[in-house]
């Protein structure tokens, strides 16, 4: 394929990823502080014990938290999982999305901490059985035992497979949302050919960082995952020192209808910024440089 050929294809597949994301796969933006508060109604313990990513039986029921401290800790647990069975982290994306649609999307008044917990659960075993049927790793388990499993006795194989029925019916059975690593991995195509492979492998995992510092914060649940994508794209090339490439790639992202100066991915870039700075993260050390 010429350049131009991979710039066209870029621009038809960025086109169909945001209708997507602006019909099927939106999540309203409705979330505001009063209902938030009154969407949980008892702390989630997600709580390391014995194997370092194991849900804690017992959950503290003391006080309420808001929706975002309940979300956090199930995104933070998520990763732990994903990571002890080696697979694509992606994964994590695919099961927030579900949560934030049928949850979130759902607008509910209340939710008690055992059924936000059972259709997080549920919604990272829909997403690990869907997306990484074919691995290896995840071959060797059988799902639902390992998933009932993680429980610690707190949900049985039955309450599981009746939460998927239920998820799926609430999505519209839309289970493969475009999240915002699907349209880096298409906005990675319209960096400068020149520029060396190694830049280019650091700056897609600068990039992918960045992305993973979004998904535990309720402030992008309702931000089209284009415009995070675009964000941590524009945020990756400033902490990479890539500023003569970036000039390239913004003008022709540009070209193809992709804007990073609109209000949208603006809001997205501070949030991202700001998450990174009061990270105190070392690129060099994460090996993104």
């Amino acid at each position: 394929m010429t350049r131009d050929d991979v710039i066209g294809e870029v621009a038809d597949r960025l086109a169909v990823l945001q209708a997507n994301e602006e019909t099927r796969y939106k999540v309203p933006s409705h979330i505001t502080t009063e209902w938030q508060e009154g969407l949980v109604n008892s702390t989630v313990d997600a709580g390391s014990v014995a194997n370092g990513f194991l849900l804690e039986q017992q959950f503290k029921v003391a006080s309420a938290v808001t929706i975002s401290e309940a979300r956090a800790k199930m995104c933070e647990w998520n990763y732990r999982v994903i990571d002890h069975l080696n697979l694509d982290r992606e994964v994590v994306l695919v099961a927030v999305s579900y949560l934030d649609r049928a949850v979130i999307g759902g607008n509910q008044d209340t939710m008690s901490t055992r059924t936000f917990q059972l259709v997080a659960i549920t919604a990272l075993y829909l997403a690990t059985k869907l997306y990484e049927a074919t691995n290896v790793v995840a071959r060797s388990y059988d799902l639902l035992s390992f998933f009932t499993y993680l429980s610690r006795g707190v949900f049985e194989a039955e309450d599981i497979v009746k939460m998927e029925l239920a998820l799926l019916e609430s999505l519209h059975w839309d289970v493969h949302p475009p999240t915002p690593q699907t349209f880096c991995f298409e906005l990675v195509r319209l960096v400068p050919s020149d520029v060396p492979p190694v830049t280019r492998h650091n700056l897609i995992q600068t990039v992918q960082f960045l992305i993973e510092l979004s998904v535990c914060d309720t402030r992008f649940v309702a931000k089209s995952p284009s415009d995070i994508a675009l964000a941590a794209m524009l945020h990756a090339f400033e902490l990479s020192a890539l500023a003569h490439y970036k000039v390239e790639f913004l003008d022709l992202a540009h070209k193809i209808g992709m804007a990073f100066d609109n209000d949208r991915v603006i809001g997205c870039y501070d949030i991202l910024q700001e998450l990174y700075n009061q990270g105190g993260y070392d690129l060099t050390e994460m090996g993104c440089n």
